[in-house]
């Protein structure tokens, strides 16, 4: 048990914060270690982010869990207060970085790190050592306007080779957002097809081992000037893409609603290995509360209550 006479503190900040299983799960998490250790999560407005940091790191929390949409703030966030300056999320351009996690270093100094990189590279390294050999290529699914942002924290795993899906074309990821923007201006000219919506040749199909980031979700077409633009994948596209990746293909479902049809998808029968949000988060959430307590906590602890909240 913990014997120090001050209990110590972690905490969730977000908004909104309901529905996220990080309290009820890391509290379980820390009772199984036998630490009594207290977990709040707070529901923080974004003009008020800036005190919420603050208030962590004065009130002497161990740590936090940077909920959405705050992941890109934060960082800029810290620095501004090591630096004594009053820069609220408003008054600055975005931070190109994303941190999802509050920690202390040993000099008790509040660091934020990126627990979702470690976490996935963690699970691409497993699913290497399974099939003999890493993967050495990438396919983005989602829709393109969003896409930047959800891979944002994974963009330091990218192999070389990385394509996406933009409307019904395959693209190289460097050039996404010139080809998107290029097929909007092109369709406010006319409805014809252009070079980027049409299907791609099956040479950039080619049956190599990939990872795929799904982020495709339900929403609908964002509207350009009146049209649809040609971001989001169709279901006819994606039917036909699925089928003809590599058996050995892993993906990891960022959106949570990767279906069942793709899931069953493969070239051999045999269904590729689907990593979920879910699987992530137990992940994130082993590797923060090692970072916190100095002692790793058990995986299956994690993952079952993490399947209690959501009632999975």
């Amino acid at each position: 048990m913990d014997d120090s006479p001050i209990q110590s503190a972690l905490c969730a900040i977000g908004h909104p914060i309901a529905g996220n299983p990080t309290q009820f799960v890391t509290q379980r998490a820390l009772a199984a270690l036998g630490l009594d250790w207290q977990f709040i999560s707070f529901d923080v407005q974004p003009e008020m982010l800036q005190r919420a940091i603050a208030g962590i790191d004065s009130l002497g929390f161990c740590g936090a869990i940077i909920a959405p949409p705050y992941q890109t703030e934060v960082y800029r966030i810290l620095q501004s207060l090591a630096a004594g300056t009053n820069v609220t999320p408003v008054d600055a351009a975005p931070d190109d970085s994303w941190h999802d996690c509050l920690i202390r270093d040993e000099n008790h100094q509040l660091l934020a790190v990126n627990l979702l990189a470690p976490a996935a590279t963690k699970l691409l390294a497993a699913h290497g050592q399974v099939i003999g050999h890493p993967l050495d290529r990438c396919l983005l699914v989602g829709d393109s306007a969003v896409l930047p942002k959800r891979v944002l924290p994974l963009s330091q795993l990218l192999p070389p080779q990385v394509d996406a899906v933009v409307g019904a074309a395959l693209v190289p990821w460097a050039v996404t957002a010139a080809a998107e923007s290029e097929v909007v201006g092109q369709q406010d000219e006319d409805e014809s097809v252009t070079e980027f919506e049409a299907p791609v040749a099956q040479a950039c199909l080619v049956p190599q081992p990939r990872w795929i980031i799904w982020t495709l979700d339900s929403k609908p077409s964002k509207k350009h000037r009146g049209k649809a633009a040609s971001t989001i994948p169709p279901t006819e596209f994606l039917l036909d893409l699925l089928p003809q990746l590599h058996g050995e293909s892993l993906v990891f479902d960022l959106s949570g609603t990767y279906p069942a049809w793709a899931a069953a998808a493969a070239t051999d029968g045999t269904p590729r290995r689907v990593i979920t949000s879910v699987d992530l988060d137990v992940e994130r959430l082993v590797l923060a509360i090692e970072r916190w307590t100095g002692t790793g906590p058990d995986i299956e602890t994690i993952r079952e209550a993490i399947e209690e909240y959501l009632e999975i």
